[in-house]
């Protein structure tokens, strides 16, 4: 996975926030405001060599049994996609 150019990450004292940009931002208006969780998953897709790797490291960071991770991972991961804030990375893989 990786991040598209359409956001621009920002922390705002305590809240982590997409700013949308170019196209985007005659979509959105606003800013969309990550949990947390998503601001990991949004960080660190990039740098994982593929799914079960994130979950991994998502299970690690929160204190959670591996399959939870995996189902909150798949249902985030999916809604980021659809919103076009990540993609991935090699059309011929699924990561």
């Amino acid at each position: 996975m990786k991040k598209t150019n359409h956001f621009v990450l920002r922390k705002l004292g305590d809240e982590t926030v997409l700013i949308p940009r170019g196209r985007m931002a005659e979509e959105i208006n606003g800013v969309i405001t990550l949990s947390d969780t998503a601001a990991f998953i949004y960080n660190m897709a990039a740098k994982a060599a593929d799914f079960e790797e994130l979950a991994m490291w998502l299970s690690d960071k929160y204190g959670v049994t591996p399959e939870e991770s995996r189902e909150d991972l798949r249902e985030t991961l999916e809604q980021m996609k659809k919103n076009g804030m990540l993609e991935e990375a090699n059309k011929e893989k699924l990561w």
